[in-house]
Parts: structure tokens; C-alpha cells; sequence
């Protein structure tokens, strides 16, 4: 997701969270988007923002990872 759209989240917004770590993909719902706009080494930027699962557990993902 490029920064623009990830400026344009909303708590409640449904993303996609590629797999990871031996975890499937998975659809979910965003509980907090990061004010702070963060850069990688290559000079991208990204939110942080945090995805809870269906019910589940939340994790925080950077904005460019998400769908």
C-alpha cells in the first residue's frame, strides 16, 4: 500500500496482511494507524498501523506490506 492510502485508513478499515513467518495471509480489521509518518532504508515511508485478526490476535504491520 503506498503512503497516500495508508494516510487515507480508517480505524474499522478491512486490509490484507500478507504471509509471514510461516503464517498464512489473512484479511483483517485495523485497530490504530501511527501518526508518524516512519521511512525504510531505502527511502520509502510507511505508517505503522495495527491489524487484528478475526477476533484474534492484533499485530502491527508497516503500511507498505499491506493490501
Amino acid at each position: 500500500m503506498d503512503i497516500t492510502r495508508a494516510k487515507n485508513l480508517k480505524v474499522g478499515d478491512t486490509v490484507h496482511c500478507p504471509a509471514d513467518r510461516g503464517e498464512p495471509g489473512y484479511s483483517g480489521r485495523v485497530e490504530h494507524i501511527s501518526t508518524t509518518e516512519q521511512t525504510h532504508m531505502d527511502s520509502k515511508p510507511f505508517l505503522w498501523v495495527t491489524v487484528r485478526k478475526s477476533n484474534s490476535t492484533a499485530h502491527v504491520w508497516p503500511s507498505n506490506r499491506l493490501g
